[in-house]
């Protein structure tokens, strides 16, 4: 591959592309749910939870590029050197801070989405810049450099960081893993089947807090079709644990699933081995 500055696509996706992607991370699993999981192997039920909870965000996806630097306001926004910056260790790392802030839907209701952006109004010292910062350094070096670094131009990233004002605005659950940074949820183009992202992941990445298969039942992402299937891979430092599962409204999925070592919960069967390609629409 030659030597851009950037390098991922810039082909657009479909201007109508619509997703699911707000996903729950609750700090402490509920009683009547721990009972469900006290069987799971290699499951420490005392720490951060486990599993997530989709909701409708229909976030659109259409730009691959940079995005504009735009600010509307406020001392929360970035520098142009710090926009810049890369995100990874290595000595060309693909992707640049400002692309895994960008947002349509904060671009078009014209809010900075900015990391430390909350810190003020909620005291939490996970939302400290500098905190949320390492987040997205980690994500990146670990999950989506390798990622990138085996398919390239066809991976794309649908959404990463967003600050609680667009998750609110988007519907999202309070604390969603994609405040802290922790987060992204990233779909290959030219027809590769989300099964094989999903699968390609567990065999090769050694670390990750979680991976979802979203909504095999949509089948593949394509130019013609704005509603498709997706990733989401998460990675916190100190609480890896490699937990794999399927989110579906497709009943035939979660029976598909069914056996000792999983659990559905919410739309969601937890623990399971791989994706089955054909679970995917029209396979």
């Amino acid at each position: 591959m030659s030597k851009r500055e950037l390098n991922i696509s810039d082909k657009k996706l479909h201007r109508d592309t619509k997703e699911d992607i707000i996903l729950k991370s609750p700090l402490r699993i509920p009683p009547k749910e721990l009972q469900d999981l006290k069987n799971l192997k290699r499951l420490n039920i005392t720490d951060y939870a486990y599993y997530d909870i989709a909701k409708s965000e229909y976030q659109k996806i259409d730009q691959l590029s940079i995005p504009p630097q735009t600010h509307y306001g406020g001392n929360d926004g970035f520098s142009r050197g710090e926009g810049g910056m890369k995100l990874g260790e290595e000595e060309n790392p693909p992707f640049k801070y400002r692309q895994a802030l960008h947002s349509n839907i904060a671009h078009e209701n014209e809010i900075d989405n900015i990391p430390g952006s909350d810190y003020r109004n909620y005291n939490d010292p996970k939302l400290i810049k500098s905190n949320i910062i390492n987040n997205l350094h980690e994500l990146f070096q670990h999950c989506i450099n390798p990622i990138f670094n085996k398919f390239g131009e066809d991976l794309a990233l649908t959404s990463v960081y967003r600050n609680k004002k667009v998750n609110k605005l988007l519907g999202g659950v309070e604390n969603s893993q994609h405040i802290y940074g922790y987060a992204a949820d990233i779909v290959l183009l030219n027809n590769t089947p989300s099964s094989t992202l999903f699968n390609w992941c567990v065999f090769n990445i050694p670390q990750y807090h979680q991976l979802i298969w979203e909504y095999p039942e949509r089948g593949n992402y394509s130019d013609y079709h704005p509603s498709f299937s997706w990733v989401h891979i998460s990675y916190i430092k100190g609480d890896n644990y490699k937990i794999n599962s399927v989110s579906s409204k497709d009943p035939k999925v979660h029976i598909t699933y069914q056996d000792e070592d999983t659990f559905y919960l919410d739309n969601f069967t937890h623990r399971i081995a791989l994706a089955n390609p054909k679970l995917l629409k029209n396979q």
